[in-house]
């Protein structure tokens, strides 16, 4: 039996139309939910490309057109405080370990608080430093000091106390012993002081006198008292045996490599890499490499003042009292009366030897301006007013650590003076948005 062909049913035009129109709708609203799909995954992965490629690569700064940016902006200001707060934990452990009072460590915790809740100026310090680190690499190739990657990695193991070539022995710096002659105004400061004698007694009678102690000679060993000598006791007192000490186990290479990789894994959650330590030794090299250069020339000697001085109010009493010095009044004897530094008013206002920057700067002008043994007039700080006499003006040696700080002065004296000659841009609206303020010290630390 064959099928019959279905009769194709009639649309009428009216109906036709009416499915056109159902079709372009269900086309249209189609193609709307697409698009809002897509605009919406459109902003999704601009929101994501802006906050991690976008946002990141944003510079906070410019040196010479190079640029930082906010995720090694935000990198080193993490590992900034990373450091506060390891710093932190070790004083508390060290003081734990030792059982030493609060009071040792809370001042050095309170600074490091301080300069975790003042997250902006400690991130403002960072980008000087981000923008220094730049200038003087470029200054150290300007000289041709090139750092290596041989000297990065030997750098990145004595970070970690890994020295292959074996623990260096350390240099031991002779501090210079400085015997000048004493002219006669520094003597008035410095006149030993006679030791009274003991007072005489009549025979028999013990001394009621006490000596002023003196230096205590060596000891020499006792004269032999004659007379019988004991028999000595030829039984040995046996001595007690020395407890074996551990043998230390060698740090090897696998040690380092353990350790650091241990470090990096501490620093990761801040983004630090083996990369960012590896910059960070670099940086040090080519500070320390210009550094040496810079301050090459310079001597372990530094020309400094003697002097003393008498503090007072206002310059009416100042004008005072250097009237009664000039009368013949002793200076000792003045300061000791009117001089409102207590620190020294009993030592006759003696200030000792001081090299530049460590008076006020009006102060330290008036100093280095008065002959020796010459009284100032009277000299306004924020102290008060100052009468200065100077009792000895000479170069004097250095220590090794006073010396430090003096090539550390000049190179950034140095550096600051160089900056003019680099544009350096800073973004503040870009930099203060992106501040980071973790890590924190932990809860309960102290």
């Amino acid at each position: 039996m064959t099928e019959k062909n279905p009769t194709p049913k009639y649309v009428s035009k009216k109906q036709q139309t009416r499915i056109d129109r159902e079709n372009m709708r269900r086309r249209w609203l189609t193609i709307g939910i697409i698009s809002i799909a897509v605009l919406v995954i459109g902003l999704i992965a601009f929101g994501i490309i802006n906050e991690y490629v976008l946002k990141q690569n944003r510079a906070v700064a410019r040196v010479d057109g190079k640029s930082i940016t906010v995720a090694d902006f935000e990198t080193q200001v993490r590992f900034t405080r990373f450091n506060y707060v390891q710093n932190a934990i070790q004083i508390v452990q060290f003081a734990q370990a030792y059982g030493l009072d609060t009071s040792f460590y809370e001042s050095y915790l309170t600074q490091i608080e301080t300069a975790l809740a003042n997250g902006e100026s400690l991130a403002s310090t960072v980008l000087d430093e981000m923008v220094d680190t730049i200038i003087v690499e470029k200054e150290a190739n300007a000289l041709g000091i090139v750092v290596s990657d041989e000297e990065i990695d030997q750098r990145v193991e004595e970070f970690f106390q890994y020295y292959k070539n074996g623990t260096p022995t350390p240099t031991v710096t002779v501090t210079p012993f400085v015997t000048s002659t004493l002219n006669p105004i520094q003597l008035t400061l410095t006149a030993p002081t006679s030791t009274p004698k003991p007072t005489a007694t009549t025979a028999g009678t013990e001394s009621s006198a006490t000596a002023t102690a003196a230096p205590t000679a060596t000891q020499v060993p006792p004269t032999a008292t004659t007379g019988p000598t004991s028999t000595p006791d030829l039984t040995a007192t046996a001595a007690p045996t020395a407890t074996a000490l551990p043998t230390s186990t060698p740090y090897t290479y696998d040690g380092f490599t353990s350790q650091m990789k241990s470090y990096l894994e501490g620093v990761d959650e801040y983004n630090f890499t083996r990369s960012d330590l590896r910059n960070l030794m670099k940086a040090q090299l080519y500070r320390d490499r210009l550094l040496a250069e810079i301050t090459k020339d310079l001597k372990p000697e530094q020309d400094q003042v003697w002097a003393r001085h008498i503090l007072v109010a206002t310059e009416e009493e100042a004008l005072a009292a250097l009237e009664q010095l000039k009368n013949g009044t002793d200076w000792c004897e003045l300061a000791s009366q009117i001089s409102t530094d207590t620190s020294n008013n009993q030592t006759c206002g003696d200030l000792n030897w001081f090299g530049p920057g460590e008076m006020v700067t009006e102060f330290e002008v008036a100093a280095y301006n008065t002959p020796v043994g010459e009284i100032s007039q009277p000299i306004q700080t924020t102290f008060g007013f100052h009468l200065i006499q100077v009792l000895g003006h000479e170069a004097r040696p250095l220590s090794q650590s006073e010396f430090e700080q003096v090539k550390e002065d000049a190179f950034t004296d140095w550096l600051t003076q160089k900056k003019a000659d680099h544009t350096i841009e800073k973004y503040d609206d870009v930099w203060k948005s992106v501040v980071p303020i973790d890590p924190t010290l932990p809860a309960g630390l102290y």
